[in-house]
């Protein structure tokens, strides 16, 4: 038992360092300058974001993400690129 709770903070830690060392230390530091409120207004904004928006522009089909889940790079896909992922 012990032993999967420290893996899980190692994990959580490692995550936190990542997000740190890839910007989220200029976003921490703006979001503290901010009221609560407004704090609170943007993660309810954050949190309401779809993961994914499928849109059309010159008829072809995109889907417009973060780029997350396939590296760190926005990404700009049509349609048929996504074959091999399920939506």
């Amino acid at each position: 038992m012990e032993e999967n709770a420290t893996k899980k903070r190692i994990t959580d830690e490692t995550k936190r360092l990542e997000y740190m060392l890839n910007g989220g230390d200029v976003t921490l530091k703006t979001l503290r300058t901010l009221s609560r409120e407004t704090q609170q207004d943007i993660l309810d904004y954050l949190r309401d974001c779809p993961l994914y928006e499928a849109v059309t522009a010159a008829n072809k089909d995109y889907i417009l993400d973060c780029g997350v889940a396939y590296g760190n790079e926005p990404t700009l896909l049509r349609l048929n690129d996504y074959k091999e992922f399920r939506l």
